[in-house]
């Protein structure tokens, strides 16, 4: 998928996805666990959509808005998203929707997200280092 564009993703855009790894190494959503009827599960260069009756997905429009959000044990990748229109991320089993205006500074909001690449942690150290 790295350096793959088809037609159909011609509207896709560069982002940052921060996603959570579990003890089995699979990527799962940062912050809506199984519990919360989330736990949405990223594989590199698999296109992933949201679960049924929730969405959309969040990444980051930037790495330095990714690595304010980041914690331990998460992990930063470079990502290619779909844009959507929608103005709120929910969940099929809470009544609650969250505004983009609620979520992290520099949240955008998509229909599909591909993983890419993973952000080293030398590029992440770098990174903070150049700050």
């Amino acid at each position: 998928m790295k350096g793959v564009m088809t037609k159909r993703k011609r509207n896709w855009k560069d982002g940052y996805k921060v996603v959570l790894v579990s003890r089995s190494g699979e990527l799962l959503s940062a912050t809506i666990g199984k519990a919360d009827g989330g736990c949405v599960t990223y594989c590199p260069g698999v296109e992933t959509v949201p679960l049924p009756k929730c969405g959309p997905l969040c990444v980051f429009t930037s790495f330095e808005y990714a690595d304010k959000f980041r914690g331990i044990p998460h992990q930063i990748w470079r990502c290619k998203y779909k844009p959507t229109q929608k103005t709120c991320v929910w969940l099929s089993d809470l009544l609650t929707a969250l505004s983009i205006e609620d979520l992290p500074d520099g949240t955008a909001l998509a229909d599909a997200v591909v993983l890419t690449e993973k952000v080293s942690d030398d590029e992440i150290q770098k990174a903070k280092e150049e700050l």
